[in-house]
């Protein structure tokens, strides 16, 4: 492929609130923060403080700046940051704050997803969750919180990472139908409420939703199983997608809910709320269908479809499986940077990427530190593709000096 992608396309990555996440942007083990035994999983949420959530974040910065990085996505939590209380610790946003602030130094654009949709302690210890109403209000107080604490740094932001995951990959307690439509709608809600807010604290804001992604193939040409399909199709995205994009709910939720028993509890302002609570893009999260490695064609056809169904700008996040080898990874990557590069030739105004799966570098080397780990080939493989926009995914000439302190 010898075109590059269009001037000004977000190549990045993305980092969680975790330390075992951000800890994957230095090595490919976990983190064990101190107090975690040796050989146990990485340190839980609740271990998190300005010290572990990411104590190396200068080298981290200093690796994504290094390999060419335009943008990173960060993934806060609000069970995290207000686990003491109601509002957030003023530790943690000071070190969020010096990090988007070095971000933008290295020019770096910083996409915020403000929670995973996890409470806080006290409003779980309190046995409330999202289908109580008051959950909306006290989460857009922290949002309120993180927009004004971080309005010179960050621009772009999305309020729940995945709001649709509940229907493409259901995890977390098992809710009934009625409770997961009545957490969903008032998440919706809160999600309308935020973009409001976003675009009164900064104009210039950007605010968009993510939706877990996946293309629905009939299982034959026959009628039944290309309905079925579309159905899917459907109730996976377009629900939580038309409700964000568009401001309502899709003409088919009314019959949806009345086969699924479910009685929808409303109040009067929420339909207003929710059209004027339009995002600006739609971030996706593709999952191929089944165990595949990728799903490239399938790419090509959910983005076409997204951007065919909203016009609205399309950021690519995570697109396959992590438990990969390095060349698999690169095998991946490829594929899907192509159909990328396929559906922009379509019309679809895709205007980032920010994967996570590739993000596993090697062993450090004897003597150094836990941050001055070796790149792998795929690392060095990503950068020649940043470098290049997108023109260059081949493999020759990757052995250049890397240039880590």
């Amino acid at each position: 492929m010898n075109d590059a992608f269009p001037k000004g396309f977000l190549w990045g990555g993305a980092a969680a609130n975790t330390a075992l996440d951000w800890q994957r942007l230095l090595s490919g083990t976990p983190a064990i923060p101190a107090g975690v035994a040796a050989g146990k999983v990485a340190a839980p949420l609740e271990q998190l403080t300005a010290d572990t959530l990411p104590a190396n974040w200068p080298a981290v910065l200093e690796l994504i700046r290094t390999i060419g990085y335009k943008t990173l996505r960060v993934t806060l939590d609000w069970a995290v940051l207000c686990r003491e209380g109601r509002q957030p610790e003023a530790q943690l946003l000071e070190t969020y704050r010096q990090i988007f602030m070095q971000c933008q130094r290295d020019g770096i654009e910083p996409i915020v997803v403000l929670t995973t949709g996890t409470l806080p302690p006290t409003l779980a210890t309190a046995k409330v969750d999202w289908t109580d109403r008051q959950v909306i209000t006290q989460f857009a107080g922290y949002c309120q919180t993180m927009l004004l604490t971080f309005k010179e740094w960050v621009h772009y932001w999305i309020a729940f990472d995945d709001v649709n995951a509940t229907f493409v990959q259901p995890r977390g307690p098992k809710l009934t139908r009625q409770a997961q439509f009545q957490a969903l709608h008032h998440q919706l809600v809160a999600s309308a409420e935020v973009v409001q807010l976003a675009h009164r604290v900064n104009p210039d804001n950007w605010v968009g939703c993510q939706l877990r992604g996946r293309f629905n193939y009939p299982e034959s040409g026959q009628p039944a199983d290309v309905l079925t399909s579309q159905k899917t199709l459907a109730i996976n995205n377009w629900v939580c997608g038309d409700v964000q994009v568009r401001g309502s709910y899709p003409y088919f939720t009314k019959r949806y809910l009345e086969i699924q028993h479910v009685h929808l509890h409303t109040e009067r302002n929420d339909l207003a709320t929710l059209r004027a609570g339009k995002v600006d893009f739609l971030a996706v999260n593709y999952v191929p269908a089944g165990d595949a490695e990728s799903d490239p064609d399938g790419l090509r056809l959910y983005l076409n479809t997204v951007y065919g169904r909203y016009g609205v700008p399309v950021l690519l996040t995570t697109t396959g499986r992590s438990d990969l080898t390095d060349d698999q990874r690169i095998t991946q990557l490829k594929a899907n940077i192509e159909a990328m590069h396929v559906a922009i030739e379509d019309g679809v105004d895709l205007i980032g990427y920010v994967p996570r799966e590739y993000l596993n570098l090697s062993h450090p080397q004897a003597g150094t530190s836990q941050a001055h780990w070796l790149p792998t080939k795929s690392v060095y493989w990503y950068r020649k593709v940043i470098a290049s926009n997108g023109a260059d995914l081949g493999l020759d000439n990757l052995a250049i000096k890397w240039g880590l302190k």
